[in-house]
């Protein structure tokens, strides 16, 4: 096991006294990763969200652009990388789930659909904050098993 580097990650969502019927959001993600694990050690990530709970469903999309700062990608420009889950509160502190992640390249020209990367991820939410799955790759392009697991951690979230 070895360190790659740290994220951070403000989220921004419309009050629910909007009374809209989708939750809708945005996070500006940070990223600073070492050498080892990518030549871009410096990047953003534009991430609008839209979210919809029906009972125990959960639905989430994101459309994600996403640019390197520092590195040799950084000429580049920016990256369309779509996301979306489906989810399931089957019990009050566990939530299995399917995670999209793709890579389609970059805006104004994508990647012809054999080297673009589409990735789903069975698994599942724990109540206090870890989240875990088994990635599967769908075309060659990108890995082909991918273990991912997240911590998150919440400060003050008032619901309106």
């Amino acid at each position: 096991m070895q360190y790659a580097g740290f994220r951070v990650l403000p989220h921004f969502y419309a009050p629910r006294s909007w009374g809209l019927p989708l939750n809708l959001g945005f996070v500006a993600e940070f990223s600073f990763e070492r050498p080892l694990f990518d030549q871009d050690t410096r990047q953003v990530e534009l991430r609008g969200i839209i979210e919809k709970h029906v009972g125990r469903l959960q639905m989430d999309g994101n459309v994600v652009f996403d640019r390197a700062l520092h590195g040799p990608g950084t000429r580049d420009g920016w990256d369309f990388e779509p996301s979306g889950r489906l989810a399931w509160q089957a019990w009050r502190t566990l939530t299995p789930s399917v995670e999209y992640y793709g890579y389609m390249g970059p805006v104004g020209n994508l990647l012809p659909r054999g080297q673009q990367i589409h990735l789903l991820f069975p698994g599942a939410d724990w109540k206090f904050g870890w989240s875990f799955g088994v990635g599967l790759g769908a075309t060659g392009a990108g890995s082909q098993v991918i273990l991912k697991s997240r911590i998150e951690f919440e400060f003050e979230r008032k619901h309106n």
